[in-house]
């Protein structure tokens, strides 16, 4: 199978979207696919988006999402289709739903993304209607509409998403699917490596692990107060906090190691992440949004249990009970506290939470699975497609 691979940017840069754009191309080339890259999308000036933003930013005084604007989204399009035509693609995939929207093209149309518009605005702060402007909310909901309406295939990296694509659109259910996404780290291979790290994890403070860019939506100031609690109780516990500069005030704590940012695009940063989640005992993110964190099956991977919140597509990858939990975006820091205390007592649960996060990794969250899965459904996809214009239908 051929594919004409879309992004926005460049999809051979690791730092882009959390490296996603390159594994989702490298996990259909696993499966033998040829991918065609285009991306680098390129758009022009445009006096309508630029009255838009203005009227927006300055009349409205909220943010104005420029890539989520039909203006934009046109343009991209326009590109796309250029540059499709020097290809000898059978499909085209793109992990961005704001490319296909407008989209017109004799090749069959797949997303396999992380989220609706409809989902990002009901959850996420910078999305809400209340701190966006008027124009980029119509603008969103119309690329959301058009993007599910002109695609063939809509694959989404969790139920929440996808459930938030059929309550927009009933219509277009048939087409919607989930395939999570794997982990962006390198992995352990086998259960024996996951048992040999269960086997080395000693006796000492409890290892915690915070993972995420966004410091107050991935809920930093909670995973420290989670911290603070256990310590509190006299059960020393060590919080390694990676990514987002965390407030001055916390740095200081010294229950907290700061790791700073880790470049996963380079050996370095991969070895260090790595070395991180064999020697972490859980992997904490309280976010107050989230569509569904890769760093999660990044942890299952290394049989790392994971206390969340239950937000956007966390249930995907974590049964709360089986290899993590969930916990309500209300819950006091003292509930997180009470189930690794309860965890760290009973060293057989923990044991069992661990081998399930690892099984969940293996059997769902992982590339190859994710490649093979994505490939299969675009197979039976194409030869409907084929199927019906045989018989005349389509």
């Amino acid at each position: 199978m051929k594919i004409a691979y879309v992004t926005m940017f460049d999809a051979t840069d690791a730092k882009n979207w959390s490296g996603l754009d390159l594994h989702i191309w490298k996990s259909l080339e696993m499966q033998g696919a040829q991918i065609r890259l285009i991306g680098n999308l390129r758009h022009g000036r445009s006096l309508a988006r630029r009255l838009r933003k203005f009227w927006g930013t300055r009349v409205e005084r909220r943010s104005f999402l420029h890539f989520w604007d039909t203006t934009t989204a046109r343009q991209y399009a326009a590109n796309v289709a250029e540059r499709l035509s020097a290809t000898d693609a059978d499909v085209v995939l793109s992990p961005s739903p704001i490319p296909l929207a407008y989209l017109r093209c004799r090749q069959p149309r797949v997303l396999w993304t992380d989220a609706t518009f409809a989902g990002l605005s009901a959850t996420y702060p910078e999305f809400l209607p209340a701190n966006v402007c008027t124009a980029s909310v119509a603008s969103g909901r119309e690329i959301d509409r058009l993007s599910l309406s002109n695609c063939h295939l809509a694959i989404y990296s969790s139920d929440w998403a996808a459930q938030t694509a059929r309550q927009a659109q009933p219509g277009a259910a048939h087409k919607v699917h989930v395939v999570p996404y794997g982990a962006n780290v390198d992995a352990p291979r086998s259960r024996q490596e996951i048992e040999a790290r269960l086997a080395q994890l000693g006796s000492g403070p409890a290892r915690l692990l915070f993972i995420g860019m966004d410091w107050l939506r991935k809920g930093g100031n909670h995973a420290v107060a989670v911290a603070a609690d256990l310590n509190a109780r006299g059960l020393p516990a060590v919080l390694t906090l990676v990514g987002a500069t965390p407030p001055p005030e916390v740095c200081g704590l010294p229950f907290v190691r700061v790791a700073g940012f880790l470049d996963k695009s380079t050996a370095e940063g991969q070895e260090r992440l790595s070395s991180l989640f064999r020697a972490s005992d859980f992997l904490l993110l309280p976010s107050i949004a989230e569509c569904c964190a890769v760093v999660l099956s990044e942890a299952c991977a290394f049989g790392v249990p994971v206390a969340a919140t239950d937000v956007g597509g966390m249930r995907t990858v974590i049964q709360d009970g089986v290899n993590g939990r969930l916990f309500g975006l209300q819950a006091p820091a003292a509930a997180w506290a009470d189930w690794i205390v309860a965890a760290i007592k009973q060293p057989w649960v923990y044991r069992q939470t661990a081998l399930e996060a690892y099984a969940r990794y293996r059997d769902r969250c992982n590339w190859q699975v994710a490649g093979a899965s994505v490939i299969s459904l675009m197979h039976r996809r194409l030869n409907a497609i084929a199927s019906a214009d045989a018989a005349g239908v389509m």
